[in-house]
């Protein structure tokens, strides 16, 4: 079983998408929640199965094996995994329309 870590701009991007949803897309504290266990349950999945996701380094120019989790259509979560330290680290959540991204 691997840890799971986050990087510190993880929290932020979080809280930013979700203040998104709240002004200008106006969704209910459910839709919210639901969209945010959706995040929290593929993020944990990661523990048991670190390598569940294809190796996306190639194709964002990343020169250390770097993995995609797709929530949903419009979000993604970056993240790396440490064999020898058995952790797993989480980068922040992104929309499909930000893939400019420095991990």
């Amino acid at each position: 079983m691997y840890q799971i870590k986050y990087s510190k701009s993880f929290a932020s991007s979080l809280s930013q998408t979700i203040t998104y949803w709240q002004h200008d897309l106006e969704f209910s504290d459910e839709q919210i929640k639901n969209y945010v266990s959706l995040i929290s349950k593929n993020i944990h999945l990661l523990s048991d199965f670190p390598f569940i996701s294809k190796d996306v380094s190639s194709i964002y120019h990343f020169s250390v094996p770097t993995y995609r989790i797709t929530i949903g259509k419009k979000y993604a979560i970056f993240y790396r995994v440490d064999e020898k330290k058995k952790t797993i680290m989480i980068d922040s959540l992104f929309s499909n329309k930000q893939m400019k991204i420095e991990f």
